[in-house]
């Protein structure tokens, strides 16, 4: 990246401005693809995820799978692998944060006054397309596996469970938005966590698997208190 706007050129400012350079184009190229084929196209980026088939997954490698692996042990993989995506694009698309890298949400659509504009057009796609009800019967269970797959992790917090903070949401949501999303879908979402509790529903992620039924006090909490600690 040190040499992709330039090669000719000595780098004149200190690496880490010039990197937040370069990954500038690479970021504002990369979503602006997303935009054309998702956000354009109102296509719920969660939905497309869970309607990946094992050949779609594994590039065509079934038979290959299916003759070495449990059915049981197939579909469990599938479903970490769908979590995988679902946590890795949203965070990569939507976070706002430099730390080791860059997230996309960093940077403007266009330009380079890194407003963080793609991070704004994001949260405007999340709440009005994927987390809404009235374009997807699926937005509530979606919300609240966003809210789990991204809570802060036993590891991080010295914890015996995961918590569910906004300090962690806030890399990629817009707190504001997140807080009027509750307010207005609060009893729906309460009564949802009831639902996916006797349909024994759970997300494994990073090797944890969290149940709502464990979690269901804590995401309850969460929402009636609008993540205020």
């Amino acid at each position: 990246m040190l040499t992709y706007k330039d090669t000719s050129k000595e780098i004149e400012v200190s690496g880490s401005e010039y990197v937040i350079n370069c990954m500038r184009d690479l970021s504002q190229v990369v979503f602006a693809k997303f935009q054309e084929f998702f956000i354009d196209k109102k296509l719920n980026l969660f939905s497309e995820i869970d309607a990946l088939t094992l050949d779609q997954l594994s590039g065509g490698r079934t038979g290959f799978i299916q003759s070495s692996l449990s059915n049981n042990k197939i579909n469990a993989e599938i479903e970490i692998t769908k979590t995988k995506l679902k946590a890795f694009i949203s965070f990569q698309l939507g976070n706002t944060k430099i730390d080791s890298g860059i997230g996309y949400g960093y940077y403007d659509l266009k330009g380079n006054e890194d407003k963080k504009g793609i991070n704004a057009a994001y949260n405007a796609y999340l709440f009005n397309v994927v987390f809404n009800p009235e374009k997807s019967e699926n937005a509530y269970p979606y919300f609240l596996d966003y809210l789990l797959i991204n809570s802060g992790s036993t590891f991080e917090y010295h914890s015996k469970r995961r918590l569910l903070k906004c300090e962690k949401y806030k890399d990629v949501l817009d707190i504001g938005r997140l807080k009027g999303y509750i307010e207005k879908h609060q009893k729906n979402l309460i009564a949802e966590i009831d639902r996916l509790v006797d349909q024994k529903r759970q997300i494994t992620f990073d090797k944890e698997v969290m149940t709502y039924q464990d979690y269901k006090q804590d995401i309850t909490t969460f929402l009636e208190t609008k993540g205020v600690e």
